[in-house]
């Protein structure tokens, strides 16, 4: 125990363990006195999507809205209506022949990667998207693609805001829509009427004869990812 009276505890999970969200609770004791503490676990394999998620961007229309916070003032996407576009938790989906799942994280666990340097490994692919949108305006940015043969690459990895300027503007550097909500939640429970975007960037294909390996994420948390389509 440190001189302020904190003490650091690292739990391990067994090497059976399926990725996913997990609940547990610390419990506490000293001079008699017992404290119970619940606590939520993310497991999954180091270099996975998600690994990256550091993010709640998704919230259930009831409530207060209070575990999202998808642009750092306190509003996020609604569950119920990416659903209603076709992005139910797990969902497959398909943009620019390109393959990806959305994530099927349960509500108030993390759901998306805010940018910040996060290497995502990749199961073997030929070309990708990124599956997203970017806050507080149009982002533009690139993600590192690394290829199997230690050589790397470039790709464009820059979002549209996710509301289009609240209405005001027009989509921009190709993206692709994938969803569309009309509106979106404020932490206080209430809602938003403006349309909310979940956008695709234009699919990067790599060179004849490279299979990219890996994506490295630039460091801009304005930039969101819940999925990489690929193919």
């Amino acid at each position: 125990m440190g001189p302020d009276g904190t003490a650091e505890i690292s739990l391990h999970a067994g090497k059976d363990t399926a990725e996913g969200f997990y609940d547990a609770k610390v419990t506490v004791t000293s001079e008699g006195t017992e404290v119970v503490q619940p606590i939520t676990l993310t497991v999954a394999a180091p270099g996975s999507l998600l690994a990256a998620y550091n993010n709640v961007g998704a919230t259930e229309d009831a409530g207060e809205h209070d575990e999202g916070d998808y642009d750092g003032g306190g509003w996020s996407y609604s569950r119920q209506a990416l659903a209603a576009a076709g992005l139910e938790p797990g969902a497959k989906g398909t943009t620019q022949g390109l393959d990806y799942t959305w994530p099927a994280s349960p509500s108030g666990r993390p759901d998306n990667a805010s940018a910040d340097g996060q290497t995502i490994t990749l199961p073997a692919s030929t070309a990708m998207s990124f599956i997203g949108s970017a806050v507080n305006g149009n982002q533009k940015a690139t993600a590192k693609v690394t290829y199997t043969d230690g050589s790397s690459d470039e790709a464009d990895l820059s979002f549209t805001d996710w509301t289009v300027g609240g209405g005001g503007g027009t989509v921009q550097y190709g993206n692709v829509t994938v969803a569309k909500t009309p509106y979106r939640n404020i932490s206080g429970g209430d809602k938003d009427v403006v349309d909310a975007y979940i956008f695709a960037t234009k699919a990067f294909r790599a060179p004849e004869g490279k299979t990219i390996k890996s994506v490295t994420l630039p460091d801009n948390a304005d930039l969101h990812v819940f999925a990489v389509a690929r193919g």
